[in-house]
């Protein structure tokens, strides 16, 4: 996508951090893009050009939408000159822009809106711009809360995980071939597992390949 712009342009930013969350219609990318509140944006904007960015399936806990997206590349163009003055990046909350650390989530900020590019949330109808102290003080403060809700979830996640792999390895839920449940809902199973019956067994195709490379490795230690 060419994202350059010579004259004041609209960027509306989209992302969700999972690909279920991204095939989930109205409460994913779809609700981002078609909500009364872009149709708004736009209309607000009216007379700038509009890019639409998508950072589908990346998170912004862990930072990937900024490393591998987008949004990144959004960055770095501010930073370059490449983003031209008064133009404004949209997007339905400031959390949408970053929940990394506080400082680095500030940095990131701070980098768009010192390329005189203005941060728009479409949530609340707030404006934040350079040099404007109330701006400053209300992103930081909403820039914390996000990272600290982030965290915070990334612990129930993983906890609930814990919770369910433990459960699964229960003897008395293994199949008839002492093969245990399959944990759904936590990522993709590894390459050479087959999950398909409900239990982790070995895949017919890639578990055989996965135990060749093994013993290469261990015959080459």
């Amino acid at each position: 996508m060419n994202m350059k712009s010579d004259v004041p342009t609209l960027y509306l930013d989209s992302r969700v951090s999972t690909e279920k969350q991204a095939r989930n219609g109205r409460k994913g990318l779809e609700k981002q893009q078609n909500s009364e509140n872009v149709v708004k944006t736009i209309e607000k904007y009216i007379n700038m050009p509009i890019v639409r960015m998508n950072d589908e399936g990346l998170s912004a806990h862990k930072g990937v939408h900024i490393s591998k997206g987008e949004l990144g590349k959004f960055i770095n163009m501010c930073i370059t000159g490449d983003i031209a003055e008064g133009s404004i990046i949209a997007m339905e909350a400031i959390d949408r822009f970053s929940r990394l650390d506080l400082t680095r989530a500030t940095s990131l900020t701070l980098s768009v809106l010192e390329a005189e590019v203005k941060i728009y949330t479409w949530c609340n109808k707030r404006t934040y711009s350079r040099n404007n102290m109330p701006d400053a003080i209300m992103m930081i403060m909403e820039l914390a809360g996000a990272n600290l809700y982030s965290v915070n979830l990334s612990d129930k996640v993983v906890d609930a995980a814990m919770a369910r792999i433990q459960d699964a390895l229960d003897p008395s839920k293994r199949d008839n071939q002492g093969f245990c449940p399959a944990v759904k809902g936590y990522g993709q199973p590894v390459w050479w597992a087959d999950t398909s019956s409900g239990y982790v067994k070995p895949h017919d195709y890639y578990f055989p390949i996965a135990q060749e490379i093994a013993q290469l490795i261990i015959d080459t230690g």
